[in-house]
């Protein structure tokens, strides 16, 4: 891997893009020589860079930091069943929660995904950046 194709792709990509590269380049399905090699390949990254793709992932993380939705979520599902409960017979309750649920389950896993390559991709940085401090 070249550093400048890692260089574009932390300085220039948008989030989305820069998540799906670093799931095909720095996933755990990578050979062990593969990613030691992609290892190396960030330790030659300029120091700017590093601290600005640490940025870039803690920034990620916020946004896509999905356990500051649970409460409300919660409560909003349980006003909606209340509401439900009151209004419409028992099981076209579950019916129309349901979907709610599925959907809320979805998009949970698919932001735990982001979440966790931001946080994986950046302790990598970490690691490249004690590197250059040490050397």
């Amino acid at each position: 891997m070249r550093v400048r194709e890692i260089k574009e792709n932390i300085l220039i990509s948008n989030n989305k893009k820069l998540i799906s590269w670093i799931y095909v380049n720095f996933s755990l399905q990578n050979s062990i020589g593969e990613s030691i090699h992609k290892l190396n390949s960030l330790k030659r990254l300029e120091r700017d860079t590093v601290i600005f793709a640490i940025a870039r992932m803690e920034q990620i993380e916020a946004s896509y930091d999905s356990s500051k939705h649970i409460g409300i979520l919660v409560s909003v599902i349980v006003f909606l069943y209340s509401i439900y409960k009151v209004l419409i017979p028992e099981n076209f309750v579950i019916l129309l929660l349901l979907p709610l649920l599925f959907f809320v389950i979805l998009n949970w896993r698919r932001e735990r995904k982001v979440y966790q390559a931001a946080v994986y991709f950046k302790r990598l940085m970490l690691e490249v950046k004690e590197y250059q401090k040490g050397n």
